[in-house]
């Protein structure tokens, strides 16, 4: 609720704030939270608190207009797809294994 207020004040979108909020009480800031596995499922439901204030945001127009990407994140998905393919094909693990020992 802090958070929600002191970003109206400030004009900034209180996902912003959040964040910032996250970053100031989390491991690398304050480390407020010692328990490790509190700080994982904090987040988690930060990133699904963040997800759904934004799906809440998106009309229906702006919804519309995203599709016109859909060809570029499906070519991303293909090349992408298709490289990895390639290197483990064309044994990059065997050559990652000689730089970096997994033993």
């Amino acid at each position: 609720v802090v958070v929600t207020v002191l970003s109206s004040f400030l004009n900034i979108s209180p996902i912003l704030g959040y964040l910032v909020a996250g970053a100031i009480l989390g491991p690398h800031g304050l480390d407020v939270f010692s328990n490790a596995k509190a700080d994982v499922e904090l987040g988690d439901f930060g990133i699904l608190f963040l997800l759904f204030e934004e799906g809440l945001e998106v009309s229906s127009a702006r919804l519309k207009k995203l599709t016109n990407y859909l060809p570029l994140g499906f070519a991303q998905i293909s090349l992408t797809t298709g490289v990895i393919t390639a290197a483990i094909l064309l044994g990059a693990p065997q050559f990652l294994e000689r730089l970096l020992p997994l033993e």
